[in-house]
């Protein structure tokens, strides 16, 4: 039997996340509703178990590059 473990993430540590738009979502300069936007966030610390991620960095999606 064998399993994947879960990724060990450092402090500091940073992630991209594509979430999408349910609601009116200020992006950059943009708000964007009902479409993807990116968030940047960085690992500050871990308290009982759980990730504490704080955002770097918000925009909007680039799909036409």
């Amino acid at each position: 039997m064998r399993w994947k473990d879960k990724p060990t993430c450092q402090i500091g540590d940073h992630r991209e996340r594509f979430p999408f738009a349910w609601t009116p979502t200020r992006a950059g300069d943009y708000t964007v509703w009902l479409e993807r936007y990116w968030i940047k966030e960085k690992l500050i610390g871990i308290a009982y178990g759980k990730e504490m991620w704080v955002e770097v960095d918000r925009n909007t999606a680039m799909y036409y590059y």
